[in-house]
């Protein structure tokens, strides 16, 4: 998911995930180099659903490749 690489990011992300009704079980951030990107990697049960439901709060699914650089 991507998020604003500035202070307060990352909360304002978690309160749209709360938003969702998405539980995960891990997750952990990135920022891309050079770029004013962030992520938020999240390992979840039902990527489906979830997916719909951060979608509908407004958040954005970043590709794979995007993320890992495949």
């Amino acid at each position: 998911v991507k998020m604003c690489d500035q202070p307060g990011g990352l909360d304002a992300l978690l309160k749209d995930i709360v938003k969702a009704g998405i539980n995960f079980t891990n997750a952990y951030g990135s920022v891309i180099q050079g770029n004013d990107t962030a992520f938020f990697v999240i390992d979840i049960q039902d990527f489906p659903g979830a997916r719909a439901a951060l979608e509908k709060v407004g958040l954005e699914i970043v590709p794979d490749a995007m993320v890992y650089g495949t």
